[in-house]
């Protein structure tokens, strides 16, 4: 078994991202979907993204596919306009599938104002979710894509240990505590534009039998607790979580979203 021990900080990032993105954005490209359409295919080595479907194609959806919903900047050239948005299904239950953006989209701190010393800021109250609710919402989704979007209850943690309370979103980022089934070949994937932004591999160290080895990856952060936030990485086809930098630091944002089915 192998176990991250400890996480220090970031290292120089590599082009493996954009090279990425750009396969992706050529392959995407030829069959991207117009406003209010989406597109369904199954993963496989090789396989280029079906052409465009209706909603109505989202009745079959199962665990595993590659869905395409709304359109962000990601290729870092606003001059060619906003590209596909490929979501992975990560869950099939109640007439909605969970879905997880392929790609890491950008790069933003969990709370960006300033709290005074010792304080201690949730999901509820975090601008990450202001902004996922309001800006990415209205800059990715068509009024007639934000209607297949189904609203989720979150659970999560008050700062001071006093207990939980629930959130209503429809657009988040995942808990530490989700059973989300994510695989290891859902690797963590910068976009060109989240890697223009600054987002760089994290630096960790693992146990490998009796010697610790110095690894680095990219991660992004979830939803957790307010006394300390996680990031999960995959690393070696296996998934980790360590914890991360204080809620002022931007990392790496990967919105979860539930959609209806019918």
């Amino acid at each position: 078994m192998t176990m991250i021990i400890s996480s220090d900080g970031y290292s120089d990032c590599v082009a493996l991202g954009e090279a990425i993105l750009h396969k992706k954005t050529e392959e995407a490209s030829s069959a991207a979907p117009q406003s209010g359409t989406a597109s369904v295919t199954t993963p496989r080595p090789g396989s280029a993204p079906v052409a465009a479907q209706t909603p109505s194609a989202f009745k079959s959806l199962k665990v595993g596919d590659l869905v395409t919903l709304g359109h962000y900047e990601q290729d870092n050239n606003t001059g060619n306009g906003k590209e596909p948005v490929e979501w992975y299904v990560l869950a099939v239950e109640d007439g909605c599938a969970l879905l997880l953006s392929r790609y890491v989209l950008d790069y933003l701190p969990y709370h960006s104002q300033p709290l005074a010393f010792g304080t201690k800021i949730s999901w509820e109250d975090c601008t990450l979710r202001a902004w996922l609710h309001n800006d990415f919402l209205n800059m990715a989704f068509s009024e007639e894509e934000k209607k297949q979007i189904a609203e989720s209850t979150n659970i999560i943690y008050l700062p001071g240990n006093k207990g939980t309370t629930s959130t209503q979103d429809k657009i988040f980022l995942l808990g530490i505590s989700d059973d989300r089934g994510i695989r290891a070949e859902w690797g963590c994937v910068p976009t060109a534009y989240t890697v223009a932004k600054g987002y760089k591999k994290s630096k960790f160290e693992i146990f490998e039998g009796t010697e610790t080895v110095p690894r680095e990856a990219y991660g992004f952060l979830e939803r957790s607790s307010p006394d300390s936030l996680t990031m999960t990485i995959t690393i070696d086809g296996q998934e980790m979580t360590i914890g991360t930098s204080p809620v002022g630091e931007a990392g790496g944002v990967r919105p979860a979203v539930r959609i209806r089915l019918g």
